[in-house]
């Protein structure tokens, strides 16, 4: 079926950014037709709900991305009927020049319009058939149908190819989530990390205090104006800045232009032609270039704190750097065995799919891969790294998005099963006492916390992570779960990530 020959009762657009929720009955992109409905439309679109059109199956199969497709045909009648109500309903509205309003031959406003006659037609007959399939199947769609356009000769049956996403129809038995045996692995903490912590605990104490005379150093903050162009001249003005402080220098400019501001002074100038290599829609390997001048407006010198017990009593409330150190190591500990549960949640998920293989909605997996991406653009925007100094490859990159969609799309229909199975439910105590937490932790009334989130209509996302909450820990305390200590980088996305994050935290200048 070309995409030119479907037609659907509402095209579905997946949102563009922001943060995608997984569960699936909202992560479903609303249809672009969508829109508020009169109580008269409404109690028409009930009325005509009921007369259900006639048609034969002739093919109907299961197909990949959760898809059911139904070749059926419709009878000459059934379509004969609905065309004659329609052209009675043109015939009392439509203007046709040499007619007064009402008034035109009913043949002429057949031939005239035809084309948008049918394909109304279709919109009418379509989802009634599919409904009644799906209703008798006892299937549920995640989306509106999509058909092919099919031939119609007057007085012969029409046949058309329908294919709908459905829901995933899979259910789970008790055995299949309970009772199963997983081993995560939780990284030491070592003197290193916590030093490494305490480091960046400096830089965010730091500040820059202006330096005379003398060269760029690796470690300095500069103030620059910058053009960067492309191979034809063209300025770029999203990598173009005038009087931007820089620091970490390394990180905010391609590296040989980097390297060539180690050892200029104030008021000199860097210009560097900086070739850049991708792979084109043929895999080629494609060389662009771009010319990059960086004048230095003004250096600062990186003053750190000293590491001492002065400098924990400005970071919180230790008196020594020693309680400091102590904290950290608990806080990074804490942060550890997080990473490694949610990783053994991760592991009995995947077990649970390979006793109970089903397949999920593209639309879903797409919408959440998007969502993801999106996420990461915006933590590259944060630590203020331009897109184009992103070294990836991109299609091993989007590649690795969709394997993470497609499990936490998976993982979203089996919690949402588990929590049906067992009746997992958020009582009104549940509630309380997080809305008690959060108000003890703010240092407020439950009271005003609870009418900030009823405000903002947060109440329910509040319900729905204690709801994600309890079903995790009912895996957990179901099934066997173990930790094996080991030094180095274990979930080693996820530390790059937040080590990226906590370098981008900029010192006071």
């Amino acid at each position: 079926m070309s995409d030119e020959n479907k037609n659907t009762e509402g095209e579905n657009n997946a949102a563009e950014g922001g943060d995608v929720s997984l569960k699936p009955e909202i992560a479903i992109p609303e249809s672009e037709s969508a829109g508020a409905v009169s109580a008269e439309e409404k109690s028409a679109m009930k009325e005509e709900k009921t007369e259900k059109a006639s048609y034969e199956i002739i093919e109907a199969a299961d197909k990949p991305g959760s898809i059911r497709e139904f070749k059926v045909t419709v009878p000459w009648a059934e379509y004969d009927s609905r065309m004659e109500t329609m052209l009675k309903d043109l015939r009392k509205n439509v203007v046709i020049d040499g007619f007064r309003k009402g008034k035109a031959p009913q043949n002429l406003i057949r031939r005239r319009f035809i084309k948008e006659i049918n394909q109304d037609i279709l919109k009418e007959i379509v989802p009634n058939i599919t409904e009644q399939i799906l209703e008798k199947e006892g299937r549920k769609k995640l989306l509106d149908p999509v058909w092919d356009t099919p031939t119609i000769e007057e007085g012969k049956p029409i046949e058309v190819t329908i294919k709908v996403e459905l829901i995933p129809a899979f259910d789970l038995a008790k055995e299949d989530y309970t009772g199963l045996s997983v081993s995560a692995q939780k990284r030491k903490i070592t003197e290193e990390d916590i030093n490494r912590t305490i480091d960046r605990l400096r830089w965010q104490s730091a500040v820059y205090e202006p330096k005379d005379g003398e060269s760029v150093e690796k470690e300095d903050g500069i103030t620059v104006n910058v053009t960067v162009a492309d191979q034809n001249g063209n300025p770029i003005s999203r990598l173009s800045s005038r009087e931007r402080f820089c620091t970490n220098i390394q990180n905010t400019f391609p590296e040989s232009v980097a390297n060539a501001l180690i050892g200029k002074k104030k008021g000199e100038i860097v210009e560097i032609v900086v070739p850049q290599t991708h792979k084109n829609s043929k895999g080629e390997d494609v060389t662009t270039t771009f010319n990059w001048k960086v004048e230095i407006l003004g250096i600062k010198k990186l003053i750190l704190p000293k590491l001492d017990d002065d400098f924990a009593k400005d970071i919180g409330n230790f008196q020594t750097l020693d309680e400091l150190k102590t904290k950290v190591k608990e806080d990074l500990e804490r942060h550890e065995q997080e990473h490694a549960r949610q990783h053994a949640l991760d592991a009995l998920v995947e077990k649970i799919i390979e006793r109970k293989p089903f397949d999920v909605p593209q639309t879903l997996v797409s919408y959440n891969q998007q969502g993801m991406i999106n996420e990461d653009i915006q933590h590259w925007k944060r630590m203020g790294i331009p897109l184009e100094l992103i070294s990836l490859e991109k299609e091993k990159y989007i590649a690795q998005k969709q394997k993470d969609a497609e499990f936490a799309v998976k993982n979203s229909f089996i919690l949402s099963k588990i929590i049906e199975k067992e009746t997992i439910a958020v009582t009104d105590e549940d509630l309380n006492a997080e809305i008690a937490k959060m108000a003890e932790s703010e240092g407020r009334k439950p009271l005003a916390i609870r009418a900030k989130l009823e405000a903002e209509n947060k109440l329910d996302a509040l319900k729905e992570s204690l709801e994600s909450k309890k079903v995790e820990q009912f895996l957990i305390d179901n099934n066997s779960v173990s930790y094996e200590e080991v030094e180095g980088d274990v979930h080693n996305h996820d530390h790059q990530k937040e080590e990226a994050h906590a370098e981008s935290e900029q010192p006071n200048s």
